[in-house]
């Protein structure tokens, strides 16, 4: 774990919705690069803002970071390179890069607010990414992150959040998830326009064109923005395992993107096409004469119909069915967890087997609560395991009305403790052995 995500972490204790900062001030080695973090904790330069500067903020997670490249080659610096060779600017432009791994829109939009008065930007580069509405990991005391943290996330949710379907998916929480990230991008354009500072999306990794229109639409966003082509995000643009982020080659190409963007906005000089760069559009608003809402509910629809199950039977493909706390191999949960199941049509209830740990009696008596959130408020249910003597029980949920067949149920289950474990660091409280629908 330290090797993919070294302690390298500091929480803002200043700001708690911005979560963490690189430790401040510190030689960092992380993600195949070395380097001095600045004071206020991020690879960047100085925040101090020298007068002959055109400052241009770029604000997003380990994507517009630059995780696994040099922090020359990522493409924020690709842009400030470009933009000094061809803007024709009475200043130097400076591209200062507020962006870490494990960021989503909510901490991304605090640390703009935040930090916005102490760097003075002339610009910002806002880079939503799919993973937006997941929740940011908390940061242990040896500043490692640490995703299996239970209590209420900034979302709402009792538990951190990381969808893992291979597409994006049509459940409740999902998209109310995405409402939430979606009100914050908009007040983040309210406050840069109150300072009169010019926004631009860049929507970069693995993104469907059609789901960043429809979210667009959906969440009213104004500013324009542009979209990562999805071939420059895999195969031979995309790091090896367990970087899988984009290659310096494809940072290049990004910050080409992105200068071509700004030159639009801005006013700047723009670059002729280079070889197969022709889908660079610069959006100002989702393309007219679509129901952008209906494409987005049936990319999300197709995406649950591929990837969610109707049942839940812990195995290693039932992995992408869970979005918290539970190792999905075999079904054992800390004190929360949530997983996705597809309701079957006409189903009306939900039965759920668990079992509890046996060698834990302390953990008795046990009560474990399961509910479906759904717009209407949802439905819940509650028992009580006993002691160790009946670790085994059955607990039976009605399935909210408002949640339609074919679309995903987010299955909550919380229970009233759990208890470490010496097999890694997620506690253990019950094991889920099955999931049916009836």
């Amino acid at each position: 774990m330290l090797g993919v995500s070294p302690g390298v972490f500091s929480s803002a204790w200043f700001e708690p919705g911005i979560g963490y900062t690189l430790r401040p001030s510190s030689e960092i080695t992380a993600w195949n690069d070395t380097f001095v973090s600045n004071r206020i904790g991020f690879r960047a330069g100085t925040p101090d803002k020298a007068p002959d500067v055109f400052r241009i903020v770029f604000v997003g997670d380990s994507w517009a970071y630059g995780m696994g490249v040099k922090e020359q080659e990522a493409f924020p610096r690709v842009v400030e390179r470009l933009a000094n060779q061809h803007a024709a600017m009475s200043r130097r432009v400076e591209c200062w890069n507020l962006s870490l791994p494990g960021y989503n829109a909510l901490t991304e939009t605090r640390a703009l607010e935040y930090f916005l008065p102490i760097l003075k930007p002339d610009a910002v580069v806002l880079c939503p990414t799919g993973n937006d509405n997941h929740s940011y990991p908390r940061v242990l005391p040896n500043g490692s992150p640490w995703f299996g943290w239970v209590g209420t996330d900034e979302f709402g949710d009792p538990h951190t959040i990381a969808y893992r379907t291979a597409r994006p998916i049509d459940s409740y929480r999902y998209r109310d998830r995405w409402r939430v990230a979606l009100r914050e991008l908009r007040r983040s354009e309210d406050l840069l326009a109150r300072h009169k500072v010019p926004l631009l999306y860049f929507f970069v990794a693995k993104w469907d064109p059609n789901m960043v229109h429809g979210l667009v639409a959906e969440g009213g966003l104004r500013a324009p923005y542009l979209i990562t082509p999805p071939k420059y995000a895999h195969g031979r643009w995309a790091l090896p395992p367990p970087i899988r982020h984009a290659t310096a080659e494809a940072h290049d190409l990004y910050g080409f993107i992105v200068y071509q963007g700004l030159a639009e906005i801005l006013g700047w000089q723009s670059l002729p096409l280079r070889g197969d760069d022709s889908d660079l559009t610069l959006y100002r608003s989702p393309p007219a004469g679509t129901d952008w809402s209906a494409v987005l509910a049936a990319a999300l629809r197709r995406g649950t119909e591929r990837h969610v199950p109707e049942a839940f039977h812990p195995s290693p493909p039932a992995v992408p069915q869970c979005a918290g706390p539970i190792d999905g191999t075999t079904g054992w949960m800390g004190r929360a967890a949530t997983f996705l199941i597809r309701r079957a049509s006409a189903s009306t209830r939900l039965v759920i087997e668990i079992e509890g740990l046996v060698s834990a009696p302390t953990l008795y008596p046990l009560s474990v609560r399961v509910s479906i959130p759904s717009p209407s408020g949802g439905t819940e249910s509650e028992v009580t395991l006993p002691s160790p003597d009946q670790p085994q029980l059955s607990i039976e949920v009605q399935l909210p009305i408002d949640v339609p067949a074919g679309a995903a149920m987010d299955v909550v289950l919380e229970a009233s403790s759990a208890v470490g474990t010496d097999r890694g660091f997620l506690p253990r409280s019950i094991r889920v052995l099955s999931a049916e629908q009836l």
